[in-house]
């Protein structure tokens, strides 16, 4: 019996469920900005949030999602005897995506502790 739910299935799902979720954050953050506009309370809340480093923790998270994709390919490549029946992908996936996001925060704690001095 084959399976019903494949690598492009799970693939898409992850696309549209990202999609939604940055969507419905991004709606989010712009009502409170506006709310925070309304109150005269925006220059408050840049001063506090100035350091985020956005561009870093997405840069690893893509990064750390594209390596465990890689490396669930080259095991399935390499290790034919056993079925996979693509469960690996989104685990190793998942796995140096989580490896990765503390990466980011290490970084980013480290980063925030030489701007502070």
């Amino acid at each position: 019996m084959e399976s019903f739910i494949g690598f492009r299935e799970i693939l898409a799902l992850i696309i549209i469920v990202s999609a939604i979720t940055i969507y419905f954050f991004n709606k989010a953050r712009h009502l409170e900005r506006m709310a925070q506009i309304e109150r005269d309370q925006l220059n408050a809340y840049q001063k506090r949030n100035g350091n985020s480093y956005l561009e870093i923790k997405l840069g690893l998270l893509m990064l750390g999602l594209g390596f465990g994709m890689f490396i669930a390919w080259i095991w399935e490549r390499i290790d034919r005897t056993v079925n996979t029946d693509y469960a690996t992908y989104p685990a190793f996936m998942l796995f140096f995506g989580g490896l990765s996001l503390l990466l980011s925060y290490a970084i980013t704690n480290r980063l925030d502790k030489r701007s502070k001095k």
